[in-house]
């Protein structure tokens, strides 16, 4: 991978969707800055094996948890069990994410709900149980829509949750 240029040694990082092309890239980068990684996916933990393997051999910590983020209500025992675990979650990246490809007509309530139940509503309640946890030490967020990030029609670029700035090629002018 690219050379490093920030280090997040002595942080922890849980990455939902971890199982997957981008959630996998994310924690194996994480793992490279420093941070200890907490790897989140519906899977079961055993086919997290080979990240959790490819962390290790970085020298950092890593845990596994299997959760449903349909169910927001598991969401407080998972930041638990996380920081139990590793430690305070100083960084969370909500990466898990559903995409609907069909016609807008041919959506269903029940299609419906669930893409909002995982692209929404879990990074929402992920975010302030975590919140909740660690209000008392300062924390990075990095909300990321994993299906959004897939989608081939998205156009946003992407933000530097540690500056929360998006990147530039020239730094922006001060105002006169």
């Amino acid at each position: 991978m690219a050379s490093v240029t920030f280090d997040l040694s002595g942080r922890v990082a849980l990455v939902t969707g971890a199982l997957g092309d981008m959630g996998h890239t994310i924690a194996i980068a994480l793992a490279e800055a420093g941070a200890d990684i907490a790897l989140l996916d519906r899977c079961e933990v055993s086919q997290l094996a080979g990240i959790e393997d490819e962390v290790r051999a970085l020298g950092r910590r890593v845990f596994s948890v299997k959760a449903d983020l349909n169910d927001v209500t598991g969401l407080p025992h998972v930041v638990e069990h996380v920081e139990a675990a590793l430690g305070p979650i100083g960084i969370l990246v909500n990466n898990a994410g559903v995409n609907q490809v069909e016609p807008a007509f041919d959506v269903t309530p029940e299609t419906w709900d669930r893409l909002m139940s995982i692209n929404l509503r879990a990074p929402f309640f992920f975010s302030t149980c975590e919140h909740r946890s660690s209000s008392r030490r300062p924390s990075r967020r990095a909300w990321s829509s994993g299906a959004a990030a897939r989608s081939s029609t998205s156009r946003r670029r992407p933000v530097c949750t540690a500056c929360r700035s998006t990147p530039r090629t020239a730094p922006a002018k001060a105002p006169s």
